[in-house]
């Protein structure tokens, strides 16, 4: 039986339009209880699929070009919300999404955003976090699935590591051009980060706080919180700051 994959959201609301980015290997689920949160509060909740992902070959996960194909990916999800009329937008990303959403900011009319344990600002090259080896694990789990045995799994992964780590790198150089553009953030920022971040440096979040010195910044730390906030047992309390950041947004 196939299994169904995770599909894009829109949840339509008021004018007040929020775009909401996932994660690297993840899908549109990343943030779909807060983006059912946010609806509820009267907002307009968009969260595309970003290219490669919610299909069922790893490999299209580390595809040539994906990191700037996801940059192109969050410039149409804005273009879209234009589209369809509205002119107060803001945007928001987990981890991966936090890039793409930070980019978004910078180079389009959007009234705030901010990002979900995002190492933007970090000590710690995310080729030397834990990203490579959780990828690694998830893409064992995803062949199995597709019904490879262990040798054909373990004939898989020279290629399959060296287009990872090419991604890495490109979304390292993405964040390394998003850091020479902080002083560029002209609107309220809201960055979430996890005290447990298992994945990346849980100290990137206060980094890019005390480098951002021309906007507000709503810096919220949640000391016990893993890496998916969005979907972790503090859930709730994460969701509860992002509406209260978004209260403080000029949408008139």
């Amino acid at each position: 039986m196939q299994t169904k994959l995770p599909e894009p959201f829109f949840f339509e609301g008021n004018e007040k339009a929020i775009i909401l980015f996932h994660a690297f290997t993840g899908t549109s689920n990343d943030v779909r209880m807060l983006g059912r949160r946010l609806n509820r509060e009267g907002y307009t909740v968009y969260a595309p699929q970003l290219t490669g992902h919610a299909t069922e070959d790893v490999f299209n996960l580390v595809a040539p070009g994906n990191p700037q194909t996801w940059l192109t990916d969050g410039q149409k999800a804005y273009d879209e919300l234009k589209k369809r009329g509205y002119q107060k937008i803001a945007a928001f990303g987990l981890s991966l999404g936090g890039t793409i959403a930070t980019s978004v900011l910078l180079n389009n009319d959007v009234i705030g955003g901010g990002v979900f344990n995002t190492p933007i600002v970090t000590n710690q090259p995310i080729t030397e976090s834990n990203v490579p080896g959780s990828f690694m694990l998830f893409a064992d789990q995803m062949l199995k699935r597709n019904g490879l045995n262990d040798n054909e799994i373990q004939a898989q992964k020279p290629q399959l590591q060296t287009q990872l780590t090419d991604t890495l790198q490109g979304i390292a150089a993405i964040n390394a051009s998003l850091r020479n553009r902080i002083n560029e953030i002209q609107v309220p920022f809201y960055i979430a980060a996890s005290g447990q971040d298992e994945l990346v440096d849980p100290t990137a979040g206060e980094q890019f706080a005390d480098a951002i010195t021309t906007a507000p910044v709503d810096l919220n730390v949640f000391p016990s919180a893993t890496h998916v906030i969005t979907v972790g047992k503090y859930h709730h309390e994460f969701e509860t700051t992002v509406i209260d950041y978004l209260t403080t947004l000029n949408w008139e």
